[in-house]
């Protein structure tokens, strides 16, 4: 399990989101179950590690 935290940069569009009306909640779902994964694509392309 992976943990994340935010940039300064990414609270700022999240609040943005909120205030347009969009649907946070899918963004969240996604967050967490990129969380969830364990693979390592991004870094080294080798995923399933």
């Amino acid at each position: 399990m992976y943990i994340t935290r935010p940039t300064a940069r990414f609270q700022r569009d999240l609040k943005q989101i909120k205030k347009r009306g969009y649907a946070v909640s899918l963004l969240t779902a996604i967050i967490k179950m990129r969380q969830q994964e364990n693979c390592c694509q991004r870094k080294t392309g080798i995923t399933g590690l």
